[in-house]
């Protein structure tokens, strides 16, 4: 073999090796490094955020560790504002009757509205008008906005939130979503699509020719939530 065919096949495996092998540059480049994932706010965090936008509305919020704890509060609450009566629908995720049960040994007249006969509907809706407080349990609560989400049935119609001056609102903890596109996605799109859903977000306001905001005129003046812990697990 001639010295010029060597050289050339000397050249030919060290093209090969730098082809295959890689270069000490590109060995030495550092990898990028992962981008940061905000993690999903917790129960808590959802809680207080709620509770702030909530107030900053003018909405109060009260906390109650149990059931029970939740029906005594409320019972403060119907003794510190006096009510005579209160109107009161089926619960979503609570039963609610223990709590009218103590509403009336506690002399507060108590409209049952998940009891009223549908021959009865229109009776009821009159009755319900001069109530003191309609009281609801939530179905989820929006912590970004302060909402509350109520999906009426003829067991808990929407009038229970929009009809009595005081609006009390139990709502558990646990259903407290974080936005509005995470609502949406608990809630499902068929029950949006076929239900009137309500969105309530603070004691009904409006404001006249003058603004001056004026509370109560289309809607409850006064709106209380009161957040039901879950059980110790």
């Amino acid at each position: 073999m001639s010295d010029f065919a060597a050289a050339m096949g000397t050249m030919r495996v060290a093209l090969r090796q730098a082809v295959v092998a890689p270069s000490r540059h590109d060995e030495a480049q550092p990898q990028p490094a992962p981008l940061p994932v905000a993690s999903a706010p917790g129960r808590e965090e959802l809680s207080a955020q709620f509770v702030r936008e909530l107030e900053a509305l003018g909405g109060k919020a009260l906390t109650a560790a149990s059931t029970q704890a939740a029906i005594d509060a409320v019972l403060d609450l119907a003794q510190v504002l006096n009510f005579k009566s209160a109107a009161i629908g089926d619960g979503v995720r609570t039963d609610l009757r223990p709590l009218g049960e103590a509403l009336s040994r506690h002399n507060v007249a108590v409209l049952d509205a998940a009891r009223v006969s549908e021959e009865k509907r229109q009776e009821s809706r009159a009755k319900l008008a001069g109530c003191d407080a309609g009281i609801v349990e939530a179905d989820y609560a929006v912590a970004a906005s302060g909402t509350l989400v109520l999906v009426p049935t003829p067991a808990r119609p929407r009038s229970l939130s929009l009809v009595p001056p005081v609006n009390v609102v139990l709502l558990r903890v646990d259903f407290i979503v974080p936005d509005l596109a995470a609502l949406m996605s608990a809630l499902g799109a068929d029950i949006v699509a076929n239900n009137p859903v309500a969105f309530v977000t603070g004691p009904s306001r409006t404001a006249d020719i003058e603004k001056r905001i004026v509370k109560g005129v289309h809607g409850p003046k006064a709106l209380y939530a009161v957040l039901i812990q879950p059980a110790p697990s």
